[in-house]
This record gives structure tokens, C-alpha cells and sequence, in this order.
């Protein structure tokens, strides 16, 4: 006799929510009931700040997603969650599959060359990923992992936190 007790519970809960998400049109709840978009690249909570407006279109380097190894860099992408949005947040750690991947310490790439360089742009690219360096005396702060598929990531755990007053 099967018995559903605590995770028949939370199974059925998260079956709800993913349903409901489907009806919401927020970040959160689209990566929750139908992961990431390329669709939505370049429309994060910071695509409007003076650097991104400087940058080519999706982002540095190009329509893609973006991922860290940086928790303060995640952080900055976070999603504000509840009333009043403030300190409370939520971010992804996921798995990402980089597959071949060309290394870049340019502060960004316009979208020709990436489509020259990325397979999935379709034009003859060789690699599947960009990964940018940060640190050090280069343009960029933090480590990037930038691919072009949503099939290469893999969301393995919801994180919400609270900020320090």
C-alpha cells in the first residue's frame, strides 16, 4: 500500500504551483513551469541601468543566457520576491552544459561575431559557449558562462535568502 504522507504533499503542492505559474507572466514562474528563454535574454531586472543600455543587444555577449560562479554577481540578477519586493530574493543554481567553448576577455562582442563563433547561431560557428574571465586587471569583475541553448542548463535548486539589514 502506497502511502503519499509529506511528499505526496509537497509533490501535489509543486504540481499546483507550476500550473498556476503558467498563468503569471513573472521571471520566476516562467523559469518554474517552462525554464529558461532566449526569448527573454537582455530583460533582467538590470536591463535598463546605463551599462546595459551600452551593451549590444541580450547582453555582453549577445542573446543568450547568462550564468556565474559569483553568488554577489548572481545576487545582482536576483529576483525580489513578496510584499514590497525588498530583501527577500531567489536564484537558480543550475548545471550548465558549456560544450565547446571559446574564451574571451573583451568586455563585450558584438552579435556578428557571435554568431560566427556560436553553433547554435546557425552561421557556421565551432563552439557552444562563451566563457569570460573576470577579475584580475581585465575589463570584467566576475566569471561568465554565456550559452546559446536552453537545452545545456539544467535549474537543480531554487534558492531564496533574505539580505542583512
Amino acid at each position: 500500500r502506497a502511502s503519499t504522507g509529506r511528499l505526496g504533499s509537497a509533490t501535489s503542492a509543486w504540481t499546483r504551483k507550476r500550473r498556476r505559474a503558467k498563468e503569471y507572466s513573472c521571471a520566476l514562474c516562467s523559469i518554474c513551469a517552462q525554464s529558461f528563454s532566449l526569448e527573454a535574454s537582455g530583460a533582467g531586472p538590470n536591463a535598463n541601468n546605463a551599462v546595459a543600455r551600452a551593451l549590444p543587444a541580450g547582453g555582453r555577449y549577445g542573446r543568450g543566457l547568462y550564468f556565474t560562479r559569483a553568488s554577489s554577481k548572481a545576487n545582482d540578477y536576483s529576483v525580489k520576491v513578496g510584499e514590497g519586493a525588498g530583501k527577500t530574493r531567489v536564484v537558480f543554481l543550475c548545471e550548465v552544459a558549456e560544450g565547446l567553448s571559446v574564451e574571451v576577455s573583451d568586455q563585450s562582442i558584438e552579435d556578428d561575431e557571435i554568431n560566427m563563433l556560436i553553433r547554435a547561431r546557425g552561421q557556421g560557428g565551432q563552439y557552444d559557449s562563451v566563457v569570460a574571465e573576470g577579475g584580475g586587471d581585465g575589463p570584467l569583475n566576475y566569471h561568465e558562462v554565456v550559452v546559446y541553448d536552453k537545452d545545456a542548463v539544467l535549474p537543480k535548486y531554487l534558492i531564496v535568502y533574505t539580505l542583512a539589514e
